[in-house]
């Protein structure tokens, strides 16, 4: 799926925002928050091996539009993404990415070390 990259968001200079397009569903837009930029950064990851995956389960991540968080993981990258989605009036899609981490973040029982997660997603 065809990848772009838009730049700033005007008004909030530590956001980052790309598009990825959906064959059923139009264009996304993904935008990272100024956390999540620099994980990114601190794993040696570029954003379009991210962009890729959100690519390919954006059909899976935009039915969860229901203001809860939702935590994918990347199981070949090894990494966990927390983010949110949402939908506008006029079907355009959104995913906010909050952060990245590395595995799957939990407590020492061994619990989600999150506590807002509505939604869990597994690739």
């Amino acid at each position: 799926m065809p990848i772009e990259t838009k730049g700033r968001i005007e008004g909030e200079k530590n956001k980052q925002v790309y598009r990825i397009r959906n064959r059923r569903l139009g264009m996304i837009y993904v935008a990272l928050s100024h956390h999540a930029s620099q994980r990114l950064e601190e794993r040696d990851l570029n954003s379009m091996q991210l962009l890729g995956t959100l690519s390919s389960v954006s059909d899976d991540l935009c039915v969860f539009t229901d203001g809860g968080d939702v935590l994918l993981l990347e199981t070949k990258m090894k990494l966990s993404i927390l983010l949110s989605v949402s939908k506008t009036d006029k079907d355009i899609y959104y995913f906010n990415i909050i952060t990245i981490i590395d595995g799957i973040p939990t407590t020492d029982d061994g619990q989600l070390r999150f506590y807002h997660i509505e939604h869990f997603l597994t690739i």
